[in-house]
């Protein structure tokens, strides 16, 4: 639950280019918003879908705790790289 609207984030690495991506489903797992690349720290993810009323109002970026820059790999979430949600209420 993010900011009062429930959703569902899947994580997965694309075989063909090593990069990580983030899929973000409704309460009813019905596809919001596909294949966003989790490469960018710093970035909120979900301003361009900002229309979307079922995407919450809240931004969610990619945070590296070692501000190196660089692109995530899977395996690197949770030690190096977060994502994170920062809440408007």
């Amino acid at each position: 639950m993010l900011d009062g609207v429930r959703v569902r984030l899947d994580t997965y690495k694309n075989k063909s280019d090593g990069s990580v991506y983030l899929d973000t489903y409704d309460a009813e797992s019905n596809l919001l918003v596909g294949g966003l690349a989790l490469a960018t720290a710093g970035v909120d993810l979900w301003f361009p879908y900002r229309y979307k009323p079922e995407i919450p109002p809240g931004a969610l970026f990619v945070f590296d705790s070692t501000g190196l820059g660089g692109e995530p790999g899977l395996e690197d979430f949770g030690d190096r790289f977060f994502l994170l949600y920062d809440e408007v209420t």
